[in-house]
């Protein structure tokens, strides 16, 4: 729930409906912005190695690039916890899922981080919010954790009509 600006009220939710949907063991791991460090932490790593899925709640993705990379800026550099979760994942020992910015999180390169439909198509899509259209469509070029590069992933599209930034950014590439 790093995402979200209230991860404890975050954690606190899923884990309840994990719960109410029969999940036996269901565990927050606080990494959020003010916990970056668990991240590395010994601790954390030998519960995120006991895990069999994990997954990532709503919110802001450009945090979670934030909480799991140790460095925001190219090339990324997976922090020891997206490190054990890339090869557990790869191992086919761990599920991912997410919601919202917990799922946008998993594209490669042009991760969706913010916009709506009409600005997108009216003024294109940039990698850094416009000052003078700050609804304009803007993407991250580098992309979330790469666990999904085969297409764009995008969210809500019904509740808030986002399939023109959609259009725009497979125009993008």
């Amino acid at each position: 729930t790093a995402a979200s600006d209230t991860p404890e009220d975050g954690a606190a939710y899923y884990t309840d409906q994990f719960r109410s949907l029969g999940v036996k063991n269901v565990e927050w791991i606080p990494i959020d912005k003010r916990h970056i460090g668990n991240n590395s932490n010994p601790h954390v790593l030998e519960r995120i190695e006991q895990m069999t899925g994990i997954f990532f709640g709503g919110g802001d993705q450009s945090v979670l690039v934030q909480c799991f990379y140790n460095s925001t800026q190219a090339p990324r550099i997976d922090s020891p916890a997206l490190a054990l979760i890339r090869s557990m994942h790869l191992r086919g020992d761990l599920t991912l899922a997410g919601t919202s910015a917990g799922m946008a999180i998993m594209q490669g390169a042009g991760m969706v981080t913010g916009g709506e439909s009409y600005p997108g198509l009216k003024f294109g899509a940039s990698p850094a919010i416009d000052p003078i259209h700050e609804e304009k469509l803007t993407y991250d070029p580098i992309g979330g954790f790469h666990f999904f590069t085969a297409g764009l992933l995008d969210t809500h599209f019904s509740e808030r009509g986002r399939q023109g930034r959609f259009m725009r950014l497979l125009t993008w590439n």
